[in-house]
């Protein structure tokens, strides 16, 4: 079930978190068919948000994983020392019980949506949040890599001098704050990876929408509508995308 949300033992950092899930699931007996019943749904993305919510805080450090779980026990039984069963009214898994006996923040705020989206493409988070932003691909079999939109190699010194623009601008193209970050990725299958490759933007969406819908394949990349995607147009491309981003996370996160 947690590889369907998107992790693996590599993008699931704190292993920690996956406990109170196995724990819920295991005192009410649910565990055998819990990914895969529809009645289960809901409850599923509720296990689904908090995770990443937990995840992406980094709630379980390293220094205070264990303290961490002995609050959150509290949110499922009321004697923790007598009884490790979970209070019987508990019948959808207590996300909001679990964050209120955390004492870590847990608040998603603009300010922290913000900082996701600068996430560098090799940051051990990156995977996870794009997981976030694409969460109708099947992550099961692994088979998902991050793309850039506008094609990495188009950000070097010698290709932006060529577009005559000032030293100013010229530094911001260089700068990966905006071309290595979520801002400028996106999760294609390897299929679809290596069919794109260093195809710069524009030419990609005109070829693949010879076959796909433009519109719903820009809505499945992410990419605003009414933008230009030339190079040259990257940052107006980059702060509509930002705000695209930021009120996707908002809606999932919240």
């Amino acid at each position: 079930m947690i590889r369907s949300f998107g992790y693996t033992d590599f993008t699931l950092r704190a292993k920690n978190a996956a406990i109170p899930i196995i724990y819920y699931l295991y005192h009410r007996d649910i565990y055998v068919d819990f990914a895969a019943r529809k009645r289960f749904e809901e409850d599923r993305e509720v296990i689904k948000k908090w995770l990443h919510v937990v995840s992406l805080k980094r709630v379980f450090g390293a220094g205070g994983a264990d303290g961490t779980l002995s609050q959150i026990r509290k949110a499922f039984t009321q004697d923790v020392v007598k009884n490790d069963k979970i209070k019987p009214e508990i019948v959808q898994f207590p996300s909001d019980d679990i964050n209120k006996a955390i004492r870590a923040d847990t608040s998603v705020g603009e300010d922290f949506i913000e900082e996701l989206l600068f996430t560098q493409k090799d940051d051990l988070y990156a995977f996870s949040i794009l997981a976030l932003l694409y969460p109708h691909l099947d992550y099961r079999n692994n088979d998902f890599h991050k793309d850039h939109l506008h094609p990495i190699s188009g950000f070097n010194a010698k290709e932006i001098a060529k577009m005559e623009f000032s030293e100013e601008v010229n530094a911001r193209f260089l700068d990966p704050q905006w071309h290595n970050s979520i801002i400028n990725l996106q999760m294609l299958d390897s299929n679809e990876n290596m069919s794109k490759q260093d195809k710069n933007l524009a030419d990609w969406i005109n070829l693949t929408s010879e076959t796909k819908d433009r519109a719903l394949l820009l809505d499945r990349c992410l990419i605003p509508h009414e933008v230009s995607l030339a190079f040259t147009d990257f940052f107006v491309f980059a702060e509509k995308r930002r705000t695209l981003l930021k009120q996707k996370l908002m809606d999932v996160l919240k």
